[in-house]
């Protein structure tokens, strides 16, 4: 009877872990420490509202890397949100790991994503909902390892603490009609109580990317610029515009596709402005601008409107 009841337990036990993703970069990419991290997000968004200025937004571009380097940037944006009142994220990421088209869901046994300050829930309806559409059966094994989410998620539960998660992982080849069928499908879920976050980084410079077109003494001014030029189509909320700048510069941002996903469903399904508000480099924080990554923080400040055909 007491191996049953210890075989019951393990059992349960096995489950229960089962049905949250467990955090995959705490300790390198942002502290493990829940009292470190809490502390640290909690500053740093007190510093960007002492400097926000302008309407709350209702969807935001930010960055994901390690903390060192791009959670100030991303904190600006962050700081935009609401106080209260946000009841859904939609929160779309790139996939670093796992190549494939379209939208991947995580595992259908999972009911929420986990960091040191606790479990985020699954908005498990709309996540549903959106699996039964054929644009968002990606591979779940794309949400394992995965960085470009997990990153926002401490942000995400100081500013919206009881808000409910719909994350996304958003595929390298997903081509444009794929990015606009999914952006449609959101749109069947965005409401006044919705946020919609894509995360990603911006211009990846140097040997180790495979993309060193610039050199020279104006090269920290160069990268700012290329960003910030890239980063000012897709807060024009084009997502054509923003491809075709990616294209034609040869811009590094490995969030194309999911900047792209926002920025369909913004220009058919929200009325209000895009706004650039903060442009930095990795380069400046360790000097190294031969190996250096571009951080973005956009803020879309306006109200969700349902789908409107172009």
């Amino acid at each position: 009877m007491r191996d049953f009841l210890v075989a019951c337990a393990v059992t349960v036990a096995i489950n229960a872990a089962a049905d949250v993703r467990p955090p995959a970069v705490a300790g390198a990419f942002y502290p493990a420490d829940e009292e470190a991290l809490r502390t640290r997000v909690s500053e740093l968004l007190d510093r960007a509202r002492d400097r926000a200025e302008g309407p709350t937004a209702r969807a935001l571009v930010v960055p994901h890397a390690g903390y060192d380097y791009s959670a100030p940037t991303a904190a600006t944006a962050f700081a935009r949100l609401p106080t209260t009142g946000i009841r859904r994220v939609i929160l779309l990421g790139p996939s670093h790991h796992v190549s494939f088209g379209g939208g991947a869901l995580p595992a259908e046994g999972v009911t929420a994503f986990e960091t040191p300050l606790g479990s985020m829930v699954l908005d498990r309806p709309a996540v549903e909902e959106l699996r039964r559409n054929r644009n968002f059966d990606g591979p779940v094994q794309a949400h394992s390892a995965e960085h470009a989410l997990e990153v926002e998620l401490p942000f995400l539960q100081v500013v919206a603490p009881t808000a409910r998660l719909v994350p996304v992982v958003v595929g390298s080849t997903t081509d444009f009609q794929t990015t606009l069928d999914m952006a449609e499908a959101l749109a069947a879920l965005v409401d006044d109580g919705t946020v919609v976050v894509a995360s990603s980084d911006f211009t990846h410079h140097g040997s180790r990317y495979g993309w060193s077109p610039y050199d020279g003494p104006d090269l920290p001014e160069t990268l700012l610029a290329v960003g910030r030029r890239t980063a000012e189509r897709a807060a024009a909320m084009d997502p054509r515009g923003f491809l075709r700048q990616i294209e034609v510069s040869g811009d590094t941002v490995c969030g194309a596709r999911p900047v792209g996903v926002l920025a369909s469903l913004l220009s058919h399904a929200f009325s209000g402005e895009g706004r650039v508000l903060e442009v930095t480099t990795s380069g400046h924080v360790t000097d190294r601008f031969d190996l250096s990554v571009t951080y973005v923080a956009i803020a879309f400040a306006g109200r969700w409107t349902g789908w409107q055909p172009l």
